[in-house]
């Protein structure tokens, strides 16, 4: 996802926001993970246990994005429930206002 939005961003030359749908098929502890992985990428190597061809792909692009990624919030909707359109909304104000930041 990452590096679709970020070829996308610089290719267009526009600000993206990244967004989670479908939340309401997930748990609350699956959520967390996801948002916690979002903060961090590089914490999640050692969630891959063996050496594999996985660990070594991931690895190093999880530290490149790491350090190229701006700072973001990432929403997390669900058109079914209706969850997390008030931040999404909110964040494409932020965009269009000079006055926003969206760390």
């Amino acid at each position: 996802m990452y590096l679709y939005s970020l070829a996308a961003r610089y290719r267009l030359g526009i600000d993206a926001i990244n967004i989670f749908n479908k939340v309401d098929l997930l748990d609350k502890k699956e959520i967390e993970l996801l948002r916690n992985f979002i903060l961090k990428p590089t914490r999640f190597k050692d969630m891959v246990k063996e050496r594999s061809v996985l660990l070594d792909i991931y690895s190093p692009i999880s530290e490149m994005l790491q350090k190229i990624l701006p700072a973001q919030r990432i929403p997390f909707v669900s058109a079914k429930d209706g969850r997390g359109f008030d931040d999404l909304l909110n964040m494409l104000y932020e965009i269009r206002c000079s006055c926003g930041d969206l760390t």
